[in-house]
């Protein structure tokens, strides 16, 4: 790719005292770099539409000069909010304390930007090898612009985010981003007691044993029949033993 490295998923990286907004008395600083260095890189693809547009007009293919025209003024207007982009006082640069989960949704959207620097500068250059050979445009054109659109909603969420200072809900790029519900942590807040474990050489703890007869209880009526007989026994012995 002419003009720039493929360098885009260390963009970030590179830029000095650049921590993801953790550190309050430099939030402000970090965003403006990072904004300049996304608009740096995003600006040297829409270079490439510029030049490319000389290069049809070289290979006689002018319908599809328009289309490429179109794209660069598109990612222009991007690169100029990246740049332009100004913030009150409230939200992300307020005093207040700001939601870890906020600063590091805000952080995931400087990263997710970056990481569409490549793949927007490849579309791109896939756009001009078809144009330069003729090739219609037509499905070419509209997934590069659905790009750049797809760009500025990103742009528009992270904006969102540093004016309020808190987690964009309901935004489906980074889920993983979002505090658990209550409800979905009940296991966690009252989890259920561990199983007992048996450690090595143990023995499992005896039952207590358990007499294997059981008395069978006896109705009264039997009870009296049994003393009825036994004083019976006794008479008759008495009575023997006289004779």
């Amino acid at each position: 790719m002419s003009g720039r490295k493929n360098n885009s998923p260390g963009i970030l990286n590179i830029i000095p005292g650049y921590k993801g907004y953790k550190a309050k008395e430099s939030r402000r600083d970090e965003d403006k770099q990072a904004r300049l260095a996304l608009a740096r890189e995003y600006d040297l693809i829409a270079q490439r539409l510029t030049d490319a547009q000389g290069e049809l007009v070289r290979a006689q293919q002018f319908a599809a000069i328009s289309n490429v025209e179109r794209l660069e003024r598109s990612l222009r207007r991007f690169t100029d909010r990246l740049r332009t982009a100004t913030y009150g006082y409230g939200g992300l640069f307020s005093e207040r304390s700001i939601d870890e989960h906020a600063l590091d949704q805000i952080a995931a959207f400087d990263h997710a930007l970056g990481d569409g620097v490549d793949k927007l500068g490849q579309s791109v250059e896939d756009l001009v090898a078809a144009a330069t050979k003729g090739a219609d445009l037509s499905e070419a054109t509209r997934a590069t612009q659905e790009q750049i659109d797809a760009l500025n909603r990103r742009f528009d969420l992270r904006t969102e985010a540093i004016n309020s200072g808190n987690l964009v809900e309901d935004e489906p790029m980074f889920p993983n981003l979002k505090p658990e519900k209550q409800a979905d942590r009940a296991g966690e807040i009252f989890p259920p007691p561990p199983a007992p474990t048996q450690q090595a050489g143990s023995t499992a703890p005896q039952q207590p044993a358990t007499n294997p007869t059981t008395t069978t209880p006896t109705s009264s009526a039997e009870t009296e029949a049994e003393v009825d007989a036994e004083m019976a026994a006794r008479q008759a012995k008495q009575q023997s033993g006289q004779q």
